[in-house]
C-alpha cells in the first residue's frame, strides 16, 4: 500500500512539475512575443525632433553640377553617376570608393540620388528612424532604413512636387555618419526648371 502511494505521489508530483515547466515556457514566450512588439513599435514610432540643417555649407573644393532643372554642389571627391535612365532621376553621384553587388546594391561606398515624383514604397518596412528636418526652408522628413543596404531617404515637396534625396551605403557602414553630409548637398541645391 505505501508503495502504491508513493508511485501515486510520484506520478502527481511529475505531472505538476511538467505543467509547471509548459507554464514556464508559455509565459516566457508571451514575454518575449510583448517584448518584440515594443521593440518594433519603439522603432516605427521613433519621437521627431526638429534638426537644424548648417546655414553654411562648407564648399571649399567642391564641384557644382548644373543642367536646364537644377544646379546642386557636391563633394570632389564624388562622381557623377551616368548610368542612370530613370526619368524621375535628377541626377546621381557614387563616392569615389564605390562598388555595387551583383543585384545592384552599394558593397562598397554609397551612392547619392536626386529624385522627383519619387516611387512611393512602405514606408514601415526597414524602417529605422524618422527625424524632421528643414531642407531649403521647407519642413522634410529624414529616415533611415536597412534593406540589403542602409539607406537614407530625405523627402520634401516643393511647389508641389514631391522630391526626394537618397544616400544608399554598403551593409557594413554606419548610416548615421551620411545624414549631414546628405543635408549639407541637399540643402545647395538649386531648383529651375522641373
Amino acid at each position: 500500500m505505501k508503495l502504491v502511494k508513493e508511485k501515486q505521489f510520484n506520478k502527481t508530483l511529475f505531472i505538476a512539475i511538467v505543467f509547471i515547466v509548459l507554464g514556464l515556457i508559455a509565459m516566457g514566450s508571451i514575454l518575449s512575443a510583448r517584448r518584440q512588439k515594443q521593440e518594433k513599435l519603439a522603432v516605427i514610432q521613433t519621437p521627431t525632433r526638429e534638426t537644424p540643417v548648417p546655414t553654411e555649407v562648407m564648399k571649399s573644393g567642391w564641384k557644382t553640377f548644373e543642367n536646364d532643372k537644377l544646379q546642386i554642389s557636391y563633394p570632389a571627391d564624388w562622381r557623377i553617376d551616368t548610368n542612370t535612365h530613370d526619368i524621375t532621376t535628377l541626377v546621381s553621384f557614387t563616392s569615389s570608393d564605390y562598388k555595387q553587388s551583383i543585384v545592384g546594391y552599394p558593397k562598397k561606398g554609397y551612392g547619392v540620388g536626386l529624385y522627383y515624383k519619387q516611387v512611393p514604397w512602405d514606408e514601415s518596412i526597414g524602417l529605422k528612424s524618422t527625424q524632421k528636418v528643414q531642407w531649403l526652408s521647407q519642413s522634410a522628413k529624414l529616415q533611415k532604413y536597412m534593406f540589403d543596404s542602409n539607406v537614407i531617404a530625405l523627402t520634401a515637396t516643393f511647389s508641389g512636387v514631391p522630391m526626394q534625396m537618397v544616400l544608399s551605403s554598403a551593409p557594413d557602414t554606419q548610416p548615421e555618419i551620411y545624414s549631414d553630409l546628405l543635408l549639407r548637398v541637399a540643402n545647395t541645391l538649386k531648383i529651375k526648371n522641373l
